[in-house]
């Protein structure tokens, strides 16, 4: 129901198709019909926007694109659904959905999707330094 935005309509063509292309269908082969990301892709793309570095973040999302075959702009977008259900402080939702429309924005319009990586990770370096508290001298 999720994929299909509430249509039923659509729930049964990717029934459908589902059951064309697979033996058995299960929520994997859903999501592969649908060309979606995958929940515990983006899960795990999410868990390592808020911990680990820039660096290797930006190397999982990389990795999420060739490996999966994923669109930027899909991955961008799942990513936003899973943050809206985080509890965030309002100021770093805010920052957060903020970017993320941009990017979303911007590769719209065909702007490089390797900047836009680093615009997603950086996104989530700002919200992580929101999080932490200022060192004490």
């Amino acid at each position: 129901m999720e994929l299909s935005g509430g249509d039923l309509r659509r729930v049964l063509n990717l029934l459908q198709s589902a059951n064309l292309a697979y033996p058995e269908i299960n929520e994997d082969v859903i999501y592969l019909t649908a060309g979606a990301a995958q929940p515990s892709v983006i899960e795990a793309l999410v868990t390592s926007l808020f911990n680990d570095t820039f660096d290797e973040a930006y190397r999982k999302v990389c990795a999420a694109l060739t490996d999966f075959g994923y669109a930027l702009v899909d991955i961008n977008t799942a990513v936003s659904l899973r943050v809206a259900e985080l509890e965030l402080p309002s100021e770093c939702l805010a920052m957060l959905f903020d970017k993320l429309s941009n990017i979303e924005y911007r590769l719209s319009h065909g702007v490089n999707e390797k900047m836009q990586i680093g615009s997603l990770v950086g996104a989530f370096v700002l919200c992580r330094a929101m999080l932490t508290p200022p060192a004490s001298k």
